[in-house]
């Protein structure tokens, strides 16, 4: 019991003891939830822990900044513990303001830390740094709820907005001049997640963002995702879908590369791509396997030596996605090769793989050596031979070799055996270049059957689609293109029948969103305004205005599906909604299909573009032979890429090999961008056959051929192979042996077993090459080995076409060379046709640049010498003095006057040049009559055409004429071709000498300006020759006005009417003939008919 004086105290001093029990009340309350803060705090600090040990373990942090980090939270953990250690005093109001400071400062120390090197979950993250949970929807709450249990956050950045601009806020230990700002995108995407671009390897392979909005700003979670090892994570409900889509779609491919890519395929790539970028990426690794695939073996370890840990290791993730035996030698190797490299971080590379990866590297069985370094050259033979593409059977030839090389004791037979394996293991066995075209129809093949499997897996999966015409139409294209090859042509049939498709799904959706629009309006009239308000807001639209405005806006938000969502309970058209929805998806789906057709016909479209641009600039002219040329590549795009063999027959300097090895070559682009390689060979010389087979193995200092040789420097076995003068193949045993071996390489049937000597019983497959030849002679080759070849005639160069090639090609090219500028030398049309002229007779230009490079030479040197002042005026003068010591070429030109038994017959030579041969008929003394006597070098077949016309000519004649004729029988006919040593030949004189001698025994004189060629018959009749184009250039030349040609050349006579510069004008014509007697009005007058029989 209290005292009466302790009770007179308390009452009097109550309100004093209450006031400071309330204080005390308070401070032991405030004290506690500091407490519960600073508790918090040093979770925060454990799980920052936690993460910079993950962090550092993976290499993400050095150990300078890990130690930093634990120094600045044991600073912060100390403070923690003093703030815990205060007396209540402390915690009274005067001392409140100090201390609320200090823990402010500590949690802004802790933020700054989180920021800059992250935490353990980004809820914690979210929730401690920005109290965002409170503040973020359900929506977002949800995404973030599933990221935190998968996403490892390592550094926190914040965008501030200004103008829809975001720009990333400075923040210390940050570098943001790679990452300043981003552009504001659709909000109803975030949280959105894209890659996180670092120089940390460890981030370029598993680095990722998560975009978060928060008021004006964005929050930028730097980071990665976990492995999903078991692939639960991808098959949470989240991405269920998403992941069954892309299982089905890839799981109905046969290609193991397919079903295997999945297996490996990272959580964070799942989550950012879309199923049709994942199902780009694979298909662009897959034909990038291909590549690898095709590259000989030592230059695909080089690339690989040379290239960043990033590429490696994508190449070996490729590589053990396929289960290829090849693959898998090629696999060990390189894994062989970065184990063995002191220098290089196995351990950290290996750990960098994907699971799937690493257990096929587990179970692979390696027979490490015991190299240091990485060098391809001490690489043992026996490796080598094991990584060749090619079958046992093959590579047990090189074993044989191979023991030989082991077990030798000889130095001599050593070396030869060491030759023969470097020789046969460069062989590019199996590997050909692929048409990049052809490479983008592969992968036009891949996206377009995944995007067949996903229309039809669509439209089974949603039957309110309710359109059986045209859903019957879809399917039947798709299995329609499955049944066929698929290449351009049916592709394009494919597509053609898809864009009508879509037109019709097009024309559906009009009617049913008219029939939809019609029924919201009426639906909307029936409303009340506080509905119709009711309506706008929830589309977030303004709800000013009266009834009928309302209405309007409403239908035109263009959101067309949030409407009908919020309109369901008042309209009763929800299943048209659904079918729009479906029908609208599908159509989405069919022209993201029809888009990959576009992208192709675009790129092929180019691609022959740029074929007539290659052609084009390697020469100028030879249409019909370019045009040739582009129906073979077209073949090839379109069909099998199968070898072929080309003769590219014309006159010598026409442009033959320029156009094979800087047109054709250039045409044939591979998947590497890179042209065909060209082999040139020319046989036009050659001994024997061991040029181009090589010589037995046994022989002292053997060799292999000059055809496997080209395919080791080309390193495909598709190469352009360029067989130079194959009509100056002598006819020898020797010659006929080199004729053997190409009747065996241009067999279809026969050359992919083509076999060189040296390595005797290795068949060589060259079944896939383009074999060009190029000769100037058809008939000088072997006819069996000329049937085996495609045929493309280049017709000689006319004059004009010469001037342009000078202008446009030798020139420039010429001035390059000797270091000229093209301003300084002037040469016009006139001079550079003198110059053709006076000082060549090609069918080329050859000659003509020879000429050429003399004149510049010439200015060049007198130019160093100062004696000459510029621009150099290169005029007719200039080039006769240069020349005066050379032979000039003279033109045979007509006689002056008519004479009789002279006529003009027309030549063409093997080389192309053409001209008048002036046929001489003469009577001369003979005991036999009308006995023939042939000279000028003619040949055995002009000789049998002068019998012809002999007889021919005897019996136009009337009675009275021959036997006014018969009267004086001592006297024969003499016919006579100047130049005589020059050898004539051919029948193409038929129809001229038959003139010249029907002029002799008439008496009658024939028109000198008039050329005739054509081959007769005992009936008169004018039949086709060759080489006319030539014989109507030379024939201008020669002062001709007239040409006769035979009506069998019409064709020939179109093609000449129709090129570039045509030689008819006013003053020179030409005129087809089908017998003598048409041929007798143009070189006669009338008068001749007198002495003429004519049934």
């Amino acid at each position: 019991m209290l005292s009466l004086a302790q009770l007179d105290y308390y009452n009097k001093h109550l309100d004093k003891i209450i006031l400071l029990q309330r204080n005390i009340h308070k401070m032991c309350t405030f004290k506690k939830n500091i407490k519960y803060q600073l508790s918090i705090f040093l979770k925060h600090c454990d799980k920052i822990v936690y993460n910079i040990n993950r962090t550092h373990a993976i290499n993400v942090i050095t150990y300078l900044e890990y130690n930093n980090i634990i120094t600045s939270l044991k600073n912060i953990i100390s403070k923690i513990n003093a703030i815990n250690m205060l007396p209540l005093r402390h915690f009274y109001k005067v001392s409140n303001y100090k201390l609320l400071i200090n823990i402010i400062k500590l949690k802004l120390e802790i933020i700054d830390i989180i920021n800059n090197y992250g935490s353990k979950y980004i809820l914690d993250i979210l929730d401690f740094n920005y109290n965002l949970l409170s503040q973020t929807n359900k929506t977002y709450l949800n995404d973030l709820i599933f990221y935190n249990e998968i996403y490892i956050c390592t550094r926190v950045c914040i965008y501030n907005c200004k103008d829809n601009v975001y720009t990333l806020k400075k923040q210390n230990n940050i570098d943001i001049s790679q990452e300043k700002t981003i552009k504001l995108s659709n909000m109803d995407d975030y949280p959105k997640t894209e890659f996180y671009d670092s120089d940390i390897l460890f981030y370029k392979i598993h680095g990722s963002k998560i975009y978060i909005p928060h008021n004006d700003k964005i929050i930028c979670l730097c980071g990665y995702f976990i492995n999903d090892t078991l692939d639960t994570i991808k098959q949470k409900p989240k991405f269920k879908q998403k992941y069954t889509d892309l299982y089905l779609s890839i799981n109905k491919s046969s290609n193991n590369f397919h079903n295997n890519y999945l297996n490996q395929l990272s959580l964070r790539d799942f989550i950012i791509f879309k199923n049709t970028d994942i199902f780009k990426k694979m298909i662009d690794s897959y034909n990038n396997l291909q590549n690898i695939r095709s590259k000989p073996i030592l230059n695909l370890i080089n690339e690989f030596v040379d290239n960043d840990v990033l590429y490696q290791r994508y190449i070996i993730i490729i590589l053990g996605l396929d289960n290829d035996i090849i693959c898998s030698n090629i696999l060990y190797l390189l894994i062989d090769l970065l184990k063995s490299n002191d220098v290089f971080n196995y351990t950290e590379f290996f750990n960098f793989l994907p699971i799937y990866i690493k257990n096929l590297i587990n179970n692979l069985n390696y027979k490490l050596t015991n190299k240091k370094t990485i060098v391809i050259e001490d690489m043992s033979y026996e490796k080598k031979l094991s990584l060749i593409n090619c079958s046992d059977v093959i590579r047990s030839k090189a074993s044989i070799k191979l023991k030989e090389f082991n077990n030798s004791k000889n130095g001599e037979i050593n070396s030869k055996a060491q030759h023969y394996l470097d020789g046969f293991i460069n062989i590019p066995f199996n590997i050909n270049k692929e048409l990049l075209i052809k490479h983008e129809l592969i992968i036009l093949k891949d996206k377009c059957s995944y995007y067949n499997i996903k229309i039809l897996n669509y439209i089974n999966i949603h039957p309110q689609i309710d359109l059986e015409l045209i859903t019957n139409d879809i399917k039947k294209s798709i299995n329609n293109l499955d049944l066929v090859d698929q290449n351009p042509f049916n592709f394009r049939v494919f597509y053609s029948g898809l864009a009508k498709i879509l037109n019709q799904i097009t024309d559906v959706t009009f009617t049913i969103q008219s029939l939809l629009k019609n029924a919201d309006v009426e639906t909307l009239k029936g409303q009340k305004v506080v509905s119709i308000k009711s309506i706008c807001e929830k589309l977030a639209i303004s709800k000013n205005g009266n009834k009928g405005v309302l209405i309007e806006r409403i239908l035109a938000t263009n959101i067309k599906y949030n409407m009908i969502d919020s309109l369901k309970t008042i309209l009763n058209i929800d299943i048209n909604h659904k079918k729009l929805r479906c029908i609208n998806s599908l159509y989405l789906i069919l022209t993201e299909s029809n888009t990959f057709w576009i992208d192709y016909d675009s790129k092929l479209k180019h691609y022959f573009k740029n074929i007539d641009t290659y052609l084009d600039e390697s020469v100028y002219g030879l249409e019909a032979s370019k045009k040739e040329i582009k129906r073979i590549i077209a073949q090839w795009v379109n069909g099998a890429n199968s070898g072929y063999v080309i003769g590219l027959e014309g006159p010598p300097g026409i442009g033959k090999t320029t156009l094979a090895k800087k047109g054709i070559s250039k045409c044939l682009i591979d998947s590497e961008n890179k042209q065909r390689p060209f082999i040139f060979i020319s046989v036009g010389g050659s001994a024997n056959g061991t040029t181009l087979e090589g010589h037995n193995y046994t022989y002292v200092g053997s060799t292999w051929g000059k055809i496997v040789d080209g395919l080791m420097e080309s390193k495909c076995m598709n190469p352009i192979i360029y067989i130079d003068e194959l009509d100056k193949i002598s006819n020898t045993a020797q010659g006929k042996e080199i004729i053997g071996i190409l009747t065996h390489l241009t067999d279809s049937s026969q050359n992919d077993q083509f076999t060189d000597k040296y390595f005797s019983g290795i068949p060589i497959d060259l079944s896939k090459a383009l074999i060009i030849f190029s000769y100037n002679d058809y008939n000088a080759i072997d006819k069996i080995l000329i049937d085996r070849i495609h045929r493309i005639k280049i017709e000689a160069l006319t004059l004009y076409e010469k001037i342009v090639i000078v202008k446009d090609y030798i020139l420039p090219e010429l001035l390059t060379t000797i270091g000229l500028n093209k301003e300084y030398i002037v040469m016009d049309e006139s001079t550079i046709k003198h110059l053709i002229i006076t000082y060549t007779c090609e069918a080329g230009v050859r000659k003509l640049k020879e000429k050429l490079y003399e004149i510049l030479r010439e200015i060049n040197l007198n130019f160093l010498r100062n004696s000459l002042e510029l621009p150099v005026i290169i005029d007719i003068g200039f080039i006769d003095t240069l020349f005066q010591n050379h032979s000039r070429h003279i033109i045979k030109k007509i006689n002056t006057n008519p004479r009789v038994g002279v006529i003009n017959g027309l030549y063409a030579s093997t080389s192309g040049i053409g001209g008048i041969t002036i046929i001489e008929v003469f009577k001369k003394i003979s005991s036999s009559f009308l006995q023939l006597e042939l000279t000028g070098h003619q040949g055995d077949v002009m000789k049998e055409s002068m019998s012809v016309a002999r007889t021919l000519a005897w019996n136009m004649l009337t009675k009275e004429l021959q036997d006014k004729i018969t009267l004086n029988k001592n006297y024969g006919i003499h016919i006579h071709c100047p130049d005589t040593s020059t050898s004539k030949d051919g029948p193409s004189a038929g129809v001229a000498i038959t003139l010249g001698i029907l002029s002799l025994l008439t008496g009658l004189e024939i028109n000198n300006k008039i050329a005739i060629t054509g081959e007769i018959d005992l009936n008169g009749n004018a039949m086709k020759i060759g080489g006319l184009e030539a014989k109507v250039d030379g024939a201008k030349q020669a002062g001709v006005n007239i040409v006769l040609c035979p009506l069998e050349n019409s064709e020939d006579l179109e093609k000449i009417r129709t090129r570039d510069f045509p030689p008819e004008n006013d003053t020179f014509k030409i005129f087809t003939i089908n017998t003598l007697l048409d041929a007798i009005d143009y070189v006669f007058d009338k008068s001749i008919y007198k002495y003429l029989s004519i049934n």
